[in-house]
């Protein structure tokens, strides 16, 4: 199997915020569209929540993408085209399957907090791209503290209502 590489992609307003109960507290189009844009052809690691609540925003998994779905009871509403796992280890090793048939060696782990918080530290995350909401949002779960003696930001696309912004490991 080749190598791969992890990447965190994450929108999050300026006071840190990446959800408000289960939900992403703001609807921008603009964002939707970039996250597709810069997933698609990729393996996408995502927990049971952030699944539960794609599904519900847009009517199925993603297209033409790997939908990897940790969830430690293996239950989802709708298993239909995802791979489901128990553990982020599972998980890493299915992405990197993925990755032999995927035009690519970045898989993403494009949520929740829990799967960021572990994610942000392991050796395979090389890169975050962290779509800026221009605005600040309440809610309760946020993102992850970046480090920046680890961290690096080494591009900054301002955009209408987000700025997306990649780091790389140091």
């Amino acid at each position: 199997m080749k190598d791969f590489n992890l990447t965190l992609f994450a929108e999050v307003s300026l006071s840190k915020i990446i959800s408000d109960r289960g939900r992403i507290p703001w609807n921008i189009s603009e964002a939707d569209y970039h996250f597709r844009k810069r997933t698609l052809n990729h393996p996408c690691i995502m927990g049971r929540g952030a699944y539960e609540y794609f599904l519900e925003k847009f009517g199925q998994p993603f297209d033409r993408r790997g939908n990897i779905v940790v969830s430690r009871t293996g239950e989802v509403s709708r298993a239909n085209d995802i791979v489901l796992v128990r553990t982020l280890k599972d998980a890493l090793v299915e992405a990197q399957r993925q990755t032999e048939y995927y035009p690519t060696d970045i898989a993403y782990v494009i949520g929740g907090k829990k799967l960021f918080d572990i994610a942000i530290s392991l050796p395979q995350t090389r890169c975050l791209e962290v779509l800026w909401m221009n605005k600040h949002y309440s809610g309760d779960l946020k993102f992850p503290e970046i480090d920046y003696n680890i961290w690096k930001e080494v591009s900054r696309i301002p955009m209408n209502a987000v700025s997306f912004t990649r780091y790389s490991r140091k």
